[in-house]
């Protein structure tokens, strides 16, 4: 007696996109030149795995605009995870600007 059987096969793959972009003085190194730097995009979430994030990012150095603007959104959910808009040079304490611990 013949036995019927029935496979279904569901794959589903994300793309991942994102724009960078700097601005630097002409003549200058990108570390003391860079006077804008933009991204926007779709990036991994730390500590969420397979999870995905929007993200736009705009930075004008001191002098250029001094302005900071970052927004991080759920891709799926649309919540907002993170929202800052300050100017560049009160935007302290993240990244290398942050005071390193005390030694014990």
């Amino acid at each position: 007696m013949p036995t019927e059987h029935k496979l279904e096969i569901n794959m589903q793959t994300k793309m991942a996109t994102s724009m960078k972009a700097e601005a630097v003085k002409a003549g200058m190194s990108r570390r003391k030149g860079r006077f804008q730097r933009v991204l926007v995009g779709i990036i991994p979430q730390r500590g969420r795995p397979g999870r995905f994030a929007l993200i736009e990012t705009f930075m004008k150095r001191v002098g250029f605009g001094d302005w900071y603007s970052e927004k991080i959104r759920d891709e799926e959910t649309g919540e907002m995870l993170h929202h800052c808009d300050e100017p560049l040079s009160e935007h302290q304490g993240h990244g290398s600007a942050r005071p390193k611990e005390q030694e014990r």
